[in-house]
C-alpha cells in the first residue's frame, strides 16, 4: 500500500487519480510498486520510511546524470523527496544475465 503522502503527492503532480498499484520485487532496502493512473500513465515510485537523508536526492541525481550521458535508457525523474522517487516505468529488464555487457559492449 502507498503511503498516503506519495499518493497525494502523485495524485497531485499528475492531475489525475491512481487506479492500480503493484508491488514490485527486486530492492534490498526500499518498498517499490509499478503504479497505474487514470490518465493511462504508467510510472514507477520507492519509498522508505526512514531513509539514509539525502538518499533520493542522490539517486535523482545520479540518474539525470546517466540520462545526460544519452548511453543507457534511464527512467525519466517526475520528482522526489526525502521518503520517496517516482520515476517513468520502463517495464521489466530481460532475463539475460549478461544482456547489460553485451549491450555495453
Amino acid at each position: 500500500m502507498l503511503p498516503s503522502p506519495l499518493r497525494t503527492h502523485i495524485q497531485t503532480h499528475f492531475h489525475t487519480e491512481i487506479t492500480a498499484s503493484n508491488s514490485v520485487g527486486g530492492g534490498d532496502i526500499n518498498q517499490t510498486a509499478r503504479i497505474n493512473l487514470a490518465n493511462g500513465q504508467t510510472i514507477f515510485a520507492k519509498w522508505h520510511a526512514d531513509p539514509p537523508a539525502g538518499m533520493f536526492a542522490a539517486e535523482a541525481f545520479g540518474l539525470e546524470l546517466l540520462a545526460q550521458a544519452n548511453a543507457l535508457r534511464v527512467p525519466q525523474v517526475f520528482f522526489h523527496a526525502d521518503t520517496y522517487l517516482v520515476m517513468a516505468w520502463l517495464g521489466r529488464g530481460t532475463a539475460h544475465p549478461r544482456a547489460v555487457d553485451i549491450r555495453l559492449g
